[in-house]
């Protein structure tokens, strides 16, 4: 007869409460039956993961503290630069706007950094809170390739556009999927030498259609309903296949060969892997070195009976919160909370 492990964790109460890892298996052998007790003490590797996780909750802390302390003072440098700038504490000549112009878009950049670590931190601490609304896709989008249209002008780029008139609204928060679409497009032109090709597009896909795509094998994500898949794609340089798996992970950065001339942390990615996964999606990339990068991602697809159960549990959440008890069923075949 086979037997399967059983795994229990043991606090035992000696030299000063040790933490023992027990896996018990029973065994059979013609009419005699045996229990193997195997005990592994794990005191040590608790408290490394604990020390870990506490040192992973004050970087955070960290992180968080020096961001905001940063931010106050490079607003009231950025208003000074604009007023300047702006000739609004008098003229200025030609030279100095060209070093104000310099220092205001470092004071962007250094701002954009700033928000940057705010958002993982946030990501990483659990306390992002984001709205789930009905959104269109397609006005956004718009709004965007055209805010960009002159860095890809700058390098004879043309970005394509390709959402259906009669796409469903997806469900999501329109800031988050904003910034996500800022990121992947700014990207997709610094990535992609002049007289390239950037695609943006989106389509109702259903269940397992839509997947995560891990090297050549794509899983399909456990879901029966529908979603909105959006990808975008460029006629870059592309990624390494050995680089692929560690693309979303923080602070890293491809190789630079291939980015020496892109600056950046090595923060984008990883919030953008963060603020999908908050609102229910998935991300994955596909790429090949000299032919481009496709990044893919899912929404949910919005419908009134999902909003309502979003809003009973947000109900419920608050509630808890406050010590009130609160218990609400949802019927499935009529829509009502009761």
């Amino acid at each position: 007869m086979e037997s399967s492990p059983i795994e229990e964790e043991l606090i035992l109460q000696i030299d000063l409460a040790r933490i023992t890892f027990a896996e018990e298996e029973e065994e059979e052998e013609e009419e005699a039956t045996r229990i193997v007790v195997s005990l592994k003490d794990i005191t040590e590797q608790k408290r490394a993961e604990e020390v870990l996780r506490k040192s992973d909750q004050m970087k955070s802390e960290i992180i968080s503290i020096v961001s905001h302390e940063l931010r106050t003072p490079l607003t009231s440098i950025k208003n000074a630069v604009d007023t300047i700038l702006t000739e609004k504490a008098g003229a200025i000549n030609e030279n100095q706007r060209r070093f104000l112009s310099m220092a205001s878009r470092n004071i962007n950049r250094l701002a954009g950094i700033i928000n940057n670590l705010l958002d993982i931190s946030k990501i990483e601490s659990g306390k992002l809170k984001i709205e789930l609304k009905p959104l269109d896709l397609g006005a956004p989008v718009d709004m965007i390739i055209a805010s960009l249209a002159s860095k890809a002008e700058e390098k004879s780029i043309s970005i394509h556009k390709e959402i259906p008139s009669d796409l469903p609204q997806a469900y999501g928060n329109s800031d988050k999927v904003e910034q996500i679409f800022i990121n992947l497009i700014n990207n997709a032109i610094k990535f992609t030498p002049e007289g390239g090709h950037v695609y943006v597009s989106a389509r109702l896909v259903h269940g397992s259609e839509f997947g995560v795509r891990s090297e050549e094998k794509q899983t399909a994500i456990q879901n029966p309903q529908s979603a909105i898949e959006v990808s975008v794609a460029d006629s870059g340089v592309g990624i390494p296949a050995y680089e692929l798996e560690k693309i979303f992970d923080r602070f890293y950065q491809v190789e630079k060969s291939l980015t020496r001339k892109i600056q950046g942390i090595g923060l984008g990615l990883s919030i953008i892997k963060g603020l999908v996964e908050a609102q229910g999606g998935k991300i994955w990339v596909e790429s090949e070195v000299d032919k481009g990068t496709k990044f893919t991602f899912t929404l949910l697809k919005y419908s009134p009976e999902r909003a309502l159960r979003e809003r009973l549990d947000r109900e419920i959440a608050a509630a808890k919160e406050k010590g009130i008890p609160l218990s609400l069923g949802y019927t499935e075949n009529t829509g009502v909370a009761k």
